[in-house]
């Protein structure tokens, strides 16, 4: 499987078993068919400069969620990788660093 330009952060298996999707220092969120090992879906989790940290998918199998270096928290839909939510502030204004997130078993945090 090729398709990364860095560091790969982060894996997880949809609740289906159809994809792998992966988080990568090069910025990228990719989906990969484990049927076939091909990347089928390929969305910027972060500026092309900022790398992805951590990438968690949220229970129910309707998002992910994922953070970066550039401090913000962003849930995609994880049928079609649509922005569905951002929050948090750029990295020129706040002097920490997102290291981890975690979803509540819920799914609604």
């Amino acid at each position: 499987m090729e398709g990364h330009t860095s560091y790969i952060r982060a894996l997880f298996f949809t609740t289906d078993g159809k994809f792998l999707v992966s988080g990568s220092y090069d910025g990228r969120i990719k989906w990969w068919d484990t049927n076939t090992w091909t990347e089928v879906r390929s969305i910027a989790g972060s500026s092309p400069i900022r790398s992805t940290r951590w990438i968690e998918p949220v229970p129910g199998g309707k998002y992910l969620a994922s953070i970066s270096d550039e401090r913000r928290l962003r849930v995609f839909q994880l049928s079609n990788g649509r922005l569905h939510k951002l929050m948090g502030t750029s990295a020129d204004t706040r002097k920490t660093t997102l290291y981890s997130l975690a979803a509540h078993f819920k799914g609604d945090l």
